[in-house]
């Protein structure tokens, strides 16, 4: 009796140990999705600001946002809302890389193609305009 009692209590202690492992690796797995969606954002958002600058150079915006120009700081808003939904696609197919499986290094690889070419698509696009 005493002997299944105590085999019982270890196979209960494996599922609970293995469980909790389980959880902990879902949880580092979202922290990492988390910071490389953070830095991809923070990225994107440089680089298209530094594009913008390149591609307006009449227009210094930082010092018109300074001067208190409403209208500079709506063209700003409106590009980085723009960017931040091509961002947004990019990075959900960067963060399934994470997760594993068959052709994880295929998605990570066509989510940044996606990113980059989406995000100077965007760009170009709204300045045109």
């Amino acid at each position: 009796m005493h002997l299944f009692r105590l085999i019982r209590f270890f196979l209960l202690a494996i599922l609970v140990i293995r469980w909790m492992i389980d959880v902990l690796i879902s949880v580092v797995v979202a922290i990492l999705q988390i910071a490389v969606s953070v830095g991809l954002a923070l990225f994107s958002v440089t680089l298209s600001l530094n594009l913008l600058n390149r591609l307006t150079r009449g227009l210094d915006e930082m010092a018109e946002l300074r001067k208190g120009n409403v209208a500079v700081g709506v063209y700003i808003a409106g590009i980085l809302i723009a960017v931040s939904s091509v961002i947004g696609q990019g990075a959900s197919g960067i963060a399934r890389s994470f997760l594993g499986g068959k052709g994880a290094i295929e998605v990570l690889v066509a989510g940044l193609i996606q990113l980059f070419i989406g995000l100077s698509l965007a760009i170009f696009a709204i300045t045109l305009a």
